[in-house]
């Protein structure tokens, strides 16, 4: 294994800052945009680290994500660049959540728009408890795949939470 340059607290701390800012669209997109400034614009690190950081981290709980920037820290700048890095990288969307945090306060204390922040609040909360128990009923009478299927009759029969059969 070659010897990577490593680069400055600071380096790291600007580039895993800008790569946090763009990470959107999940594992593939972030490991595609670490990937680019790490392995080929900066060659800091070889295709084969980011590889490793990706097995190591992947059993673990947790973002898989964070934990391979928390870990490309450490492997460029010991443990002061894995809490750098994993710190840069969360910060802009900690600051996105804290402006839109901000933004919906403001907008529901507006007299004209704070009924409908309500009224969407609701539609949210009941949209949550729909999916939960509609998750609740269909996982709570498992059946095993040699029997059939109940008949689809109505809406109450296919969502009430006693397991077919048990009646």
């Amino acid at each position: 294994m070659s010897q990577e340059p490593s680069p400055s607290i600071a380096g790291l701390a600007w580039t895993f800052l800008r790569i946090g800012a763009m990470a959107f669209g999940g594992l593939g997109a972030t490991l595609a945009l670490i990937e680019r400034e790490l392995v080929s614009r900066q060659g800091v690190l070889a295709r084969d680290a980011l590889t490793e950081s990706l097995t190591y981290t992947k059993l673990l709980p947790g973002s898989t994500v964070v934990q391979v920037v928390s870990y490309l820290g450490w492997r460029l700048g010991g443990w002061r660049g894995s809490a750098v890095a994993t710190a840069a990288f969360l910060l802009p969307s900690a600051i996105a959540m804290l402006a839109l945090s901000y933004g919906y306060t403001q907008l529901a204390r507006a007299p004209a728009a704070g009924s409908g922040v309500r009224g969407m609040l609701a539609v949210v909360v009941g949209l949550l408890l729909v999916t939960r128990l509609a998750s609740a009923v269909r996982y709570s009478g498992r059946r095993s795949p040699s029997r059939s299927r109940p008949p689809r009759s109505s809406w109450w029969r296919r969502c009430r939470c006693t397991p077919p059969g048990s009646s």
